[in-house]
C-alpha cells in the first residue's frame, strides 16, 4: 500500500512540473528588437534593450518588428504590445511574416506593423511576443497585453504603383517637347514622365478606370475612379462622378476667415473636413458640427454650401466611402 502511495504522488509531481512549465512558456516573451521603415532607407535592425515606440500625436509609425525564437523546439507566438485605448496596432497585409503562427528553433520573423496614435499628445507602447507551445491551446495572455490581430490593407496604391510605373519602364518611349521641355511618352499606354518623375496618364481616353469603394471587394456595387498617376509612389484617383456642390471655405469675418469669401487655407477648410476623417483636423466650434466626416463616414447631415456660412442639406449614405476595407485602402 505504501508503494502505491508512493508512485502515486511521483505521478501527481511529474504532472505539476510539466504543467508549470507549459505556463512559464506561454507566458514567455521572446528576444524581439525593431526598425523604424520611414526613417531608414537599409534594412538595419537596431538592437535594443527595450523594444518600445513612440508615436506622435494624431500620426502613425511604420517598423519592422523581429522576432527571434530561441526556445528549443518550434512553438506558437503571437506580437502583442501593452494595451493603450489610444494607440492601435496592426499589420500589413503585404508583411514578410504574419503577427501570429508558428516559429520554429532560431528562426526570425520580420513582421511590419503600423502603429497610429488617435491622441493630442504622443504615446509609446511597448511590443513584445506572447509564446506557447505548438499544440498547447489558447495562447495565455498576461494583463496589460493586447495582441495584433488586426491587418493593414495598403495593397491597393502598392500593387498599382507597381503596375503601372513597370508599364512606363519596359515600353518604348517617344520623346514629346513641350514649352521647350522634351518628355519622354508612353504613347501605347498613354503614360508620361513629368518633370519630377511622377508618372502620369495623359491623352482624352486612356485606359486608366479602376473600381474602388466597393461594398466588397473586388468587384461588387462599385464606383468607377479615374486614375491620375503615380505620385512619388502613391496613386492618385479621382472620382469619375461628382458628389454634390459644396464650398471649399465659406467662412466670414465673423467665423475665422480675413474676408467674407472664405480662407484659402486646406488645413482648416471646411471640404476637407468633410471629406476626412475626424482625427485628421481640429474641430471648429464655428462650424457647429456640420459637414464634419460626413463623407467619410457615409453619413448624412448639413454641409457647407455657397457663400457667408451658408449650409444644405446633404446625404452620403450612397456615395460615401463605403466601409473600412475602403478606409484603410487611403493614403494618410
Amino acid at each position: 500500500m505504501k508503494k502505491k502511495r508512493i508512485i502515486i504522488t511521483v505521478s501527481i509531481l511529474l504532472i505539476i512540473v510539466i504543467s508549470l512549465g507549459i505556463v512559464k512558456l506561454y507566458q514567455s516573451y521572446a528576444l524581439s528588437n525593431y526598425m523604424d521603415a520611414e526613417s531608414s532607407t537599409a534594412y538595419n535592425v537596431y538592437i535594443e534593450e527595450g523594444t518600445s515606440v513612440t508615436i506622435p500625436s494624431k500620426s502613425y509609425k511604420v517598423i519592422y518588428y523581429m522576432l527571434n525564437n530561441t526556445n528549443p523546439g518550434t512553438v506558437r507566438y503571437h506580437v502583442a504590445y501593452t494595451t493603450n485605448s489610444n494607440v492601435t496596432v496592426k499589420a500589413f497585409i503585404h508583411s514578410e511574416d504574419s503577427a501570429s503562427g508558428l516559429i520554429e528553433e532560431n528562426e526570425r520573423k520580420y513582421i511590419k506593423l503600423r502603429l497610429q496614435n488617435t491622441s493630442s499628445t504622443s504615446q509609446t507602447v511597448e511590443l513584445s511576443t506572447v509564446l506557447g507551445y505548438e499544440n498547447g491551446g489558447d495562447l495565455i495572455v498576461p494583463s496589460g497585453i493586447t495582441l495584433v490581430t488586426g491587418t493593414y490593407r495598403d495593397s491597393f496604391t502598392a500593387h498599382f504603383a507597381s503596375h503601372i510605373t513597370n508599364l512606363y519602364n519596359t515600353a518604348d518611349k517617344t520623346p514629346i517637347t513641350s514649352n521647350s521641355i522634351t518628355y519622354q511618352y508612353d504613347t501605347e499606354n498613354y503614360l508620361m514622365a513629368d518633370i519630377d518623375d511622377n508618372v502620369r496618364y495623359y491623352g482624352a481616353s486612356p485606359n486608366n478606370y479602376v473600381y474602388f469603394n466597393c461594398d466588397t471587394y473586388p468587384s461588387t456595387n462599385c464606383e468607377t475612379w479615374r486614375i491620375i498617376g503615380v505620385l512619388s509612389g502613391k496613386v492618385k484617383i479621382m472620382r469619375n462622378s461628382s458628389i454634390g456642390s459644396y464650398s471649399w471655405d465659406n467662412k466670414d469675418t465673423s467665423t475665422g476667415s480675413e474676408h467674407d469669401n472664405g480662407k484659402n487655407d486646406w488645413s482648416t477648410a471646411r471640404l476637407m473636413k468633410l471629406l476626412n476623417p475626424s482625427d485628421y483636423y481640429t474641430v471648429d466650434t464655428n462650424d457647429n458640427g456640420y459637414g464634419q466626416s460626413l463623407y467619410y463616414n457615409s453619413q448624412s447631415g448639413t454641409c457647407f454650401s455657397g457663400s457667408n456660412n451658408a449650409t444644405t442639406t446633404c446625404d452620403f449614405t450612397s456615395t460615401g466611402i463605403k466601409n473600412d476595407t475602403t478606409r484603410n485602402i487611403i493614403s494618410e
